[in-house]
C-alpha cells in the first residue's frame, strides 16, 4: 500500500497552503499600511509647521510695518485721533481673488484705502510668492524676499483680513490637508490672530 502526505515534498520538508500564504500577506501588509499613514501624517505635520511659521512671520511683518508708520507719524495729521488707527486699513484678501490695488502710491502718498489694499497684496505676496508674479515681483523685498519655492514654504489657499479701530489685528486662515482643494466649513481651517482681530 503506497501513502502520499498532502502538503510535504519528497525530501520531507511542509509546503505552504494557500490559507497560510494569504494569513502571511495579510500580516506583511498592516504594517506597511501602517507606515505609510504614519509617514502621510508625519508630513503633514511638517507642511502645517512650516506653513504656520510662514503665516506668523508674515503677519508679524505686516503689523510691524504698520505700527512704524503709525508711530513715525507717517499718516497724514488730523486722520486718526491719538491712540487709534486708520479704519480705512481695514482689508480682506483670498488666494483666489485678483488683487485690488496698484503699488504705485505706496512710494508717494496714500489714502487709507489704498494703503489697506497695499497692505493686502503684500501679505499675499508674502504667503505665497507666486499668487501674482507681476504684483509680488515688484514687492519682493518688503515684507519677505521672495525665494525659490524649494526654500520657501508657500501657502497656496489663503483667506487674511486686517481689522483696524481702536486696535490693530490681522487673521489668517488656510486649509487643512485633508480638507483640499476646496473647504467649506469652519473647522477645515487652519487660522492664527495676531493683535486684537474681533
Amino acid at each position: 500500500m503506497v501513502r502520499h502526505s498532502l502538503g510535504r515534498s519528497e525530501s520531507g520538508l511542509a509546503g505552504f497552503t494557500l490559507l497560510e500564504v494569504l494569513v502571511a500577506v495579510l500580516l506583511c501588509a498592516v504594517p506597511v499600511v501602517a507606515a505609510q499613514r504614519l509617514m502621510l501624517r508625519s508630513a503633514d505635520s511638517v507642511r502645517f509647521a512650516s506653513q504656520q511659521a510662514l503665516a506668523v512671520r508674515a503677519a508679524a511683518n505686516t503689523l510691524d510695518r504698520i505700527y512704524a508708520y503709525h508711530v513715525g507719524g507717517l499718516w497724514p495729521q488730523g486722520a486718526v485721533p491719538t491712540g487709534r488707527w486708520l479704519d480705512g486699513l481695514n482689508a480682506d484678501i483670498a488666494s483666489d481673488e485678483p488683487p485690488q490695488s496698484t503699488l504705485s502710491c505706496v512710494n508717494r502718498w496714500c489714502s487709507s484705502d489704498q494703503w489697506a489694499a497695499f497692505e493686502a497684496v503684500a501679505l499675499g505676496c508674502a504667503l505665497n510668492g507666486g499668487w501674482v508674479a507681476d504684483f509680488c515681483a515688484s514687492i519682493a523685498p518688503t515684507p519677505l524676499e521672495i525665494k525659490s519655492a524649494i526654500e520657501q514654504p508657500r501657502v497656496p489657499i489663503f483667506r487674511a483680513s486686517l481689522a483696524a479701530s481702536s486696535s490693530l489685528g490681522l487673521r489668517i486662515r488656510w486649509p487643512k490637508a485633508h480638507a483640499l482643494p476646496e473647504p467649506t466649513e469652519p473647522e477645515e481651517w487652519h487660522q492664527i490672530i495676531l493683535g486684537d482681530h474681533p
